[in-house]
């Protein structure tokens, strides 16, 4: 049987860019599944330019994006330490090849699928599914109601560009490093709760009062608006807004010193 560090399922931008940040990490043993003839998933089809303004600061055709992380992470290979998984070969109707199934033992897996979530091996994982996203509930590095299985991309919430999958799959990848170096430590849980004026929030709990980055969409369109985060009574922090549209994904990052000694967290748009 194989062994894994690293396992990643999905070969799209989210799969490549945490591939290679996990290798920034210094996390060689890692296998990529994609069940697709090629690395880059959908951007492989977008042939119009636009894309890695924000992540590589030029513009770039959608598969000029993928390939600038395909030429990182093509020479990934090791061999290595949740205990494992199975995989298959899937025929044209995506059925299971006879005799093509084989175990792979690994230490994380890391969910990266899907533009509309496709949340099937979570929920046989166990996995506690999120009822507005359709993808998993998660801490502030991604990491799942499963211990050792994280998620990002748009398995986990789907994103409106692509550079915010690729600087998501980063974002989370170091909470990755830090389970495989036994450092990923649950200090306390503070669970998240969903104000007025949002449809969905993620992360949904926090473990660790660290520097986060919070994702939501709003319920309805508005102008002038001022999104809150509250600690009971006491008010953490303030963002004012110019624009919400429930099309667009909103990204605001809490330090830790603005987290330090919550112990609860309500966010809402007034």
């Amino acid at each position: 049987m194989q062994e894994k560090e690293v396992i990643i399922i999905g070969g799209g931008a989210a799969g490549l860019a945490a591939a290679v940040a996990c290798q920034q990490k210094g996390i060689e043993d890692i296998l990529i599944i994609e069940r697709g003839d090629y690395l880059g998933g959908i951007l492989q089809q977008c042939i119009h330019d636009g894309f890695g303004l924000e992540k590589f600061h030029t513009s770039l055709a959608g598969p000029e994006y993928a390939q600038r992380y395909i030429d990182q992470v093509v020479d990934i290979e090791g061999n290595g330490r949740l205990s494992g998984i199975s995989i298959a070969q899937l025929g044209k109707r995506r059925g299971i090849i006879p005799g093509s199934k084989r175990k792979i033992a690994c230490d994380t897996l890391l969910l990266s699928v899907g533009l509309i979530p496709e949340n099937e091996l979570s929920r046989e994982a166990g996995i506690v599914l999120d009822n507005i996203t359709g993808g998993p509930q998660v801490d502030e590095r991604g990491q799942t109601s499963v211990s050792g299985i994280f998620a990002c991309g748009n398995v986990l919430q789907v994103h409106d560009i692509v550079d915010n999958v690729s600087l998501e799959a980063e974002y989370i990848v170091e909470g990755v490093a830090e389970f495989l170096e036994r450092k990923f430590t649950k200090e306390q849980e503070v669970k998240i709760e969903l104000g007025e004026g949002l449809r969905y929030l993620v992360p949904q709990t926090l473990i660790r009062l660290k520097d986060t980055i919070f994702s939501f969409r709003v319920n309805q369109p508005g102008e002038k608006k001022i999104l809150v985060f509250n600690d009971g009574k006491r008010v953490i922090k303030k963002k004012f807004l110019r624009r919400v549209n429930p099309a667009e994904m909103i990204r605001i990052k809490l330090s830790s010193s603005e987290l330090e000694e919550i112990k609860t967290l309500k966010v809402r748009l007034v």
